[in-house]
């Protein structure tokens, strides 16, 4: 191959790198948003929330060649967020529960008033939503904070629309049922 045929290659690769860069920033600015918020709401930590979407489009960065529908890369990118969440949801529970069996934490006392004994502990949406299974969060999330149909949550998680509504409305009885009563008289 020729120095000439050699520098016209690598001319091509570097205008492609470039494309694709100009591309990402474009998306990076509509979709981080909605992205942060998604995450943010299935993680309730604003910085974990931060560094998954940063760590979501870093992913994207090196497959954005293969995905040729423009439109289809913002799904990309939510699929990608919500798989990340979802990994750091389950090592979470697993660090709590290596915790909780390393210092044998005492159990809290069963009788008496509540809101005297945990008046700092308030139960609101965020604490009730984290409390729901990951499957069902991340249909609350994707449909009710990032207002999504029940088709395009199912494209994301890879499942029916019913599995959909299932989740959805099992989310929505236990969200009811946390949010009804104190924290205490239904789950430890």
């Amino acid at each position: 191959m020729s120095g000439i045929a050699r520098t016209a290659a690598s001319d091509d690769r570097i205008d492609r790198a470039a494309e694709r860069s100009r591309e990402l920033s474009v998306v990076f600015y509509e979709e981080y948003p909605r992205l942060w918020a998604m995450a943010f709401a299935m993680l309730g930590d604003v910085h974990l929330a931060e560094e998954t979407v940063m760590e979501a489009f870093s992913k994207a960065f090196s497959a954005w060649g293969r995905i040729r529908e423009f439109d289809r890369r913002s799904a990309y990118l939510r699929k990608i967020v919500l798989n990340l969440c979802r990994g750091k949801l389950r090592r979470r529970g697993l660090e709590q529960k290596v915790n909780a069996l390393m210092h044998r934490r005492s159990e809290r006392e069963a009788s008496g008033d509540w809101v005297s004994k945990h008046s700092d502990a308030r139960l609101d949406v965020w604490d009730a939503l984290g409390r729901l299974p990951e499957r069902q969060r991340a249909c609350v999330v994707l449909r009710y904070f990032d207002d999504m149909t029940d088709a395009q949550v199912a494209e994301i998680l890879d499942c029916s629309v019913g599995t959909v509504k299932s989740h959805l409305f099992r989310a929505r009885k236990t969200l009811a049922d946390l949010l009804d009563e104190p924290p205490g008289s239904r789950h430890p």
